[in-house]
């Protein structure tokens, strides 16, 4: 009984792909310098408000950066019997 041509395999040459090139040290401190502007004066005055008297859900705490992500939330749980009533949620970017 001959194999249908969808269950035959078939070996391909696939070489390995070049590493990009590294991101210069100065366009890194650039990039995080207006990051951190970003963060300070658009995202904290508009999404960072102070706690709720009787808070329902879940709200923002903080906004921040660091050299891996754009931009990171520290959440704050309005459950008190929440085992862990904070969390971080981190958006990924570029890496370098």
């Amino acid at each position: 009984m001959p194999k249908s041509a969808k269950s035959q395999k078939v070996w391909v040459y696939a070489p390995h792909k070049q590493a990009p090139p590294p991101v210069p040290a100065a366009l890194k401190q650039e990039v995080e310098k207006k990051a951190k502007a970003l963060v300070e004066t658009v995202l904290k005055p508009h999404y960072v408000l102070p706690p709720p008297e009787n808070p329902q859900f879940n709200y923002i705490e903080d906004i921040y950066t660091n050299g891996i992500a754009v931009s990171s939330i520290s959440a704050r749980s309005s459950a008190p019997q929440d085992p862990m009533p904070w969390a971080d949620i981190s958006r990924p970017s570029l890496r370098g």
